[in-house]
């Protein structure tokens, strides 16, 4: 009578008992370390994607706005009417 299934698999089944009681913590840690590297790696991936098309704004000038713009006097015209007050200026100087 030729010996039963569960005979066949036994030296099997304590071999791989064996490695795994033998490495299970390595198995784990290569396990967790690789799911965390794939997880970092994909979310990179999804933040690094722009979903959103660029919008491309219409500028025009109208002619009053382009009258201000030449009329306006930059920082070094003459026509300066700031001063600074009177008394002390500098509130860090005795």
């Amino acid at each position: 009578m030729s010996p039963s299934i569960s005979e066949q698999l036994e030296p099997i089944v304590k071999s791989l008992s064996k490695f795994l009681w033998r490495f299970h913590v390595i198995i784990y840690s290569v396990v967790v370390i690789g799911g965390v590297a794939i997880a970092i790696f994909l979310l990179s991936g999804l933040l690094a994607v722009t979903t959103e098309e660029p919008q491309t704004a219409s500028i025009s000038f109208d002619k009053k706005t382009m009258q201000i713009i030449k009329d306006f006097r930059p920082s070094t015209s003459a026509n300066d009417s700031f001063s600074l007050p009177a008394g002390r200026s500098n509130p860090f100087a005795e």
